[in-house]
């Protein structure tokens, strides 16, 4: 997701490109000034090709004396300068703010993917739209293609409703849209050009006038400042916000697609919601992860949808046994050239070219494989057979799956390897176990499948993640919690320690935050563990530390462990022994669980806390009564949901 270049979210590399846009700048402004002039238009033919027809954008100081025009308000529009845009059926109930800038790549992508579920949902009339432009590139990465398309955005929308919705999507399209660090639609004829694919707008010459005359070029300045100005706690491009509230990754803002992906995974696989944005998370970090439990529990399943959603990504894939060749996973010999006398290897589709992999059961590593596949993890090299220079691999991530922990000392290398392990199990909630069992019968219908292009997730880890600021408050818990580990005797790394702070920028930016908050160090509770039995320890400190209201839910999940260890230990007993039990003690401590995880789960989103530790535990609440109302008092499985 694209950063604003504001002062609190400002990095290091964001200066650096700054500083060197504004040097270039600099330049390309005493070259148009030499242009007007008329004395290197020869040079410049000859170097660059550079046409002699100066559009308006690059006059000097254009956009400063634009934002001394006379404002022309576009039709369509309300508000004192005309910049509230909203399109859709008066009668919806519902309004989607969304904030874009038109040199956003990660908006291009957001638009080629959910742009025509957004489109129908308006004809449907579930909800309004309301638009907000932004032009904060130009400001970060110098030109005037966002101002320049804003107009034109203006322009298109002066014409209705429905051209202003095609322009914006013609000009997001993967046909038309640049790199951010091309200024393309600096250029008059290139947004006229866009412009003729769209029925409304082809040939229209009040259109093109628009667009040439600048006529809404104050109207796009006005609109940048309403983003500027925004009172949602907007940083970034694209965003979301529903009726006032960001929609955000638990039901989601801020990123490309990952919301969006959360939230598709999380309904087709139960009881899976933390594992998801888990990966995801772990995805954008840069990282390694793995899920961790026993068979049929879906893990390589929802490794492959997950990993399955980055178009244009090299997918590789494999399933590891004691005898598995280090050929077979980087690069098998070149049978043709062997007969040749030469020794070559195929790197084509194999570990060597991947950005993306699955490698499933990871511990049964085979010791010839074990240096190479360490290499490969962490330090992304592939030294070739023939002993020829260390190949770097492409490797963003890799997720990993495994029904048992390391036994030797040779795979718990690897497993060191892995930042992230989540612990996954079977289906708890009777009505989820019974949901499964239906769809076996009748296959549920398709679900909505939104990608991600290599391109947006690329820039996202190395550019947008690590420009997410961690502010001084977050390092000091991170040593309060690392010193409470070490009086439990849990150590981790120093190196694991270190990479989890690229992991909670990760957290930080899926949820479309401007810094790392100290509710992200959430999501250490799937990195500080060795052993699954370590893991509510780490919770358990991790909450005390962040959250208070997750910590009384940990209490309540205690209780409810303790219920449901009794139920376990009552099987088999008559039905007037289970509902005598229910009656007396299980009804009505779960009901004032319930309860009070509720209010719980009010006061922190009412605070701006993470709820998701205490959804959690209301998650455990439900499978239990489920559990307690099918087991112990007979309710029909599949009419449990709707008691619940």
């Amino acid at each position: 997701m694209s950063k604003r270049n504001s002062q609190a979210a400002k990095s290091a590399a964001r200066e650096r490109l700054r500083i060197e846009r504004e040097k270039q700048a600099k330049k390309d402004k005493a070259r148009r000034q030499l242009i007007v002039a008329g004395s290197v238009v020869g040079v410049l033919a000859i170097a660059g090709g550079v046409g002699f027809a100066v559009v308006k954008a690059n006059e000097p100081g254009y956009w400063e004396k634009a934002a001394d025009q006379k404002l022309v308000k576009p039709a369509n529009t309300s508000g004192a300068q005309g910049t509230t845009v909203v399109i859709g059926k008066d009668d919806a109930a519902k309004t989607l703010k969304i904030y874009e800038d038109p040199r956003c790549p990660v908006c291009a992508s957001f638009e080629q993917n959910v742009g025509e579920t957004i489109d129908q949902d308006l004809k449907d009339g579930k909800y309004k739209l309301q638009f907000v432009g932004a032009s904060f590139l130009d400001r970060g990465l110098g030109g005037e293609g966002s101002k320049n398309a804003l107009s034109a955005l203006g322009a298109a929308l002066n014409v209705s409703d429905e051209a202003f919705m095609a322009y914006k999507s013609a000009l997001f399209s993967a046909e038309n849209h640049p790199e951010e660090s091309k200024d393309e639609f600096a250029k008059d004829g290139k947004l006229i050009e866009i412009a003729n694919q769209v029925p409304e707008l082809k040939g229209n010459s009040a259109f093109k006038k628009d667009v040439e005359n600048g006529t809404y070029d104050k109207w796009a300045l006005e609109m940048s400042k309403v983003f500027d100005d925004n009172k949602d706690g907007v940083e970034g491009t694209p965003s979301l916000v529903m009726d006032g509230k960001k929609v955000t990754a638990e039901g989601s803002d801020n990123a490309p697609q990952t919301p969006e992906h959360c939230g598709e995974l999380a309904e087709r696989f139960h009881e899976r919601a933390d594992a998801v944005r888990t990966l995801w998370a772990t995805l954008l970090a840069g990282q390694h992860s793995l899920l961790l439990g026993p068979p049929g529990t879906a893990k390589s399943e929802l490794a492959r949808e997950v990993t399955g959603r980055v178009e244009g990504a090299a997918y590789w894939e494999i399933l590891l046994s004691k005898f598995t060749a280090p050929t077979r996973m980087f690069g098998p010999v070149d049978v043709g050239a062997l007969a040749r006398g030469e020794y070559r290897q195929v790197f084509e589709g194999r570990a060597t070219t991947a950005h993306i992999a699955f490698v499933d059961e990871i511990f049964k590593c085979s010791t010839a494989a074990l240096n190479e596949t360490l290499g490969f993890l962490n330090e992304r090299l592939y030294h070739p057979e023939n002993g020829g220079e260390p190949i770097r691999c492409p490797l963003i991530g890799a997720i990993t799956a495994s029904n048992e922990l390391p036994s030797g000392e040779e795979s718990a290398a690897v497993y060191d390897r892995l930042l992230v392990r989540i612990e996954v199990g079977y289906l708890a909630d009777p009505s989820n176990f019974a949901a499964l069992i239906r769809s076996a019968v009748t296959p549920p219908a398709p679900p909505r499948r939104t990608t991600v292009t290599l391109a947006a997730l690329q820039h996202a880890v190395t550019e947008e993640v690590p420009a997410v600021p961690v502010p001084d408050a977050v390092v000091d818990a991170l040593c309060t919690l690392r010193a409470a580990l070490r009086r439990k005797e849990l150590i981790a790394s120093d190196r694991r320690w270190r990479q989890s702070v690229r992991l909670l920028q990760a957290s930080a930016y899926l949820d479309g935050r401007p810094e790392v908050a100290e509710t992200d160090l959430s999501v250490l509770t799937h990195v500080l563990w060795d052993s699954p039995a370590q893991r509510p320890t780490v919770e358990r400190e991790v909450l005390q530390l962040v959250n208070p209201d997750a910590r009384e839910a940990l209490d309540l999940a205690d209780t409810i462990e303790e219920l449901e260890a009794q139920l376990d230990s009552m099987a088999g007993q008559s039905r007037e022994a289970l509902s005598e039990w229910v009656i007396k003690n299980a009804h009505q401590k779960l009901a004032l669980a319930g309860t009070r995880l509720e209010r719980l789960r009010e006061e922190a989103a009412a605070a701006g806390r993470s709820t998701a530790a205490i959804e959690r535990v209301t998650g455990r609440q439900r499978a239990v009564r489920a559990r307690v109302l099918t087991e112990a008092l007979g309710v029909d499985a599949s009419t449990v949901q709707a008691r619940l």
